[in-house]
């Protein structure tokens, strides 16, 4: 009960401070320490953060995607927002259109220049002069914290395009695996499936020695 008491007493080194409690002064003290002050909604320029739009825009394109997604095809969408692959983002942007990704974007209020921005794809992640900046800031590729959890929360709830499409974009990091490839088979007719990736042995258990004096 004194623990309890004292952790946010109104009394410091046994004086009366007169505050309901010195916990919160207190931890202003510290310039690495305690609550972080209130932001309202800042707009930054996000780099290769947005990659996650060119992937919602992909599934609301092509939403029978979702259930018929073909490997190769994962395989390099993986590469694009897990390993943040520059070209792998040109080349889906370029197919699906800047315009038409920001417009799947601001469709499901990801952008909203009244809410302080959003998510934000102006240019494609390779060479080319296409740009159209947003009308905040004039970002090319930004962000804002509440966007980005808001699509988080919904990839969580399964409700980014459809429960399977919300599946598919977080699939694990195993689709960064080359999608199998076929080799000629035996001269019967048949084929079979060869993969690239690479495993390694299981290292044996090595055997304590035991010192004799």
């Amino acid at each position: 009960m004194l623990l309890g008491l004292s952790a946010n007493s109104p009394y410091w080194r046994g004086d009366a401070t007169g505050l309901a409690s010195t916990r919160m002064p207190l931890f202003r003290a510290f310039p690495r320490v305690g609550i972080p002050p209130y932001y309202e909604d800042r707009q930054e320029y996000a780099a290769s953060v947005p990659k996650i739009g060119i992937l919602l825009a992909y599934f609301h394109l092509h939403p029978g995607a979702a259930t018929n997604l073909d490997a190769q095809t994962r395989h390099e969408l993986g590469l694009m927002v897990k390993a943040s692959s520059n070209e792998m983002a040109t080349r889906f942007s370029r197919e699906l259109g800047l315009r038409q990704i920001q417009d799947v974007l601001n469709a499901y209020q990801f952008y909203d220049p009244k809410q302080g921005g959003g998510i934000w794809v102006g240019k494609h992640y390779g060479q080319g002069s296409e740009r159209i900046g947003d009308p905040l800031d004039d970002h090319y590729h930004a962000a804002t914290v509440r966007q980005l959890l808001r699509y988080f929360l919904r990839l969580e709830q399964g409700t980014l395009v459809s429960p399977a499409a919300s599946r598919e974009s977080s699939r694990p990091a195993a689709v960064l695996r080359p999608p199998p490839k076929t080799s000629p088979g035996n001269g019967t007719g048949s084929t079979r499936l060869s993969s690239s990736v690479t495993t390694w042995p299981t290292p044996k258990a090595s055997t304590p020695t035991t010192a004799c004096g």
